[in-house]
């Protein structure tokens, strides 16, 4: 492992520390992890959940895409409406016939790390106009903002893991099991 990529971990791994210990709380929280991924992923767009509900509210501007970022048990919790699915490892080659050229493209999965991936991959394989969902869905919900799934309309969100249980306010936290511990 070389030096940087040493340093980037141990970062990364700090923030997340004191994400958990120093900051249990979700607001605070989340706004210390949207701060460390937007530095991680400086050369990923960002859009944030208010300009994202006004491009989709907006009927004289094309929707865009919307492609969450998380697992299929994630995904039945909740989405954004006409999200589609895709698997956060999937390259961008397995996406660009899939995707029109011609429209953009706003990825999400929870608080940002896999859709800051994937949007990387994405305008890696040339692709300029794609967004990252600042915060992802936990700041979509957070802020007000529907959610779906199967049945209908909700307000829970899944969780992920134990540390997305302290990024996520109370009342949207899905009782779910986490999928990773």
């Amino acid at each position: 492992m070389n030096r940087a990529r040493a340093k980037l971990i141990l970062t990364i791994s700090l923030a997340a520390i004191a994400i958990v210990l120093l900051m249990p709380l979700h607001e605070p929280g989340l706004a210390l992890a949207k701060r460390v991924l937007r530095a991680k992923f400086n050369d990923v767009q960002q859009i944030t959940p208010r300009e994202l509900s006004a491009w989709i509210a907006d009927t004289n501007r094309p929707a865009p895409i919307l492609l969450d970022v998380r697992e299929s048990p994630e995904f039945a919790v909740s989405r954004i409406a006409n999200a589609r699915r895709i698997n956060p490892q999937d390259t961008a080659s397995d996406l660009l016939s899939a995707l029109p050229a011609d429209r953009s493209i706003v990825v999400y999965c929870a608080v940002g790390y896999r859709s800051n991936k994937m949007a990387r991959r994405l305008q890696a394989a040339g692709i300029t106009n794609v967004f990252n969902l600042e915060g992802s869905i936990f700041a979509w919900a957070s802020d007000g903002n529907p959610i779906e799934n199967d049945a209908g309309a909700t307000n829970r969100v899944h969780p992920f893991n134990w540390m997305g249980k302290k990024l996520l306010a109370p009342e949207h936290q899905a009782d779910v099991p986490s999928l990773r511990h």
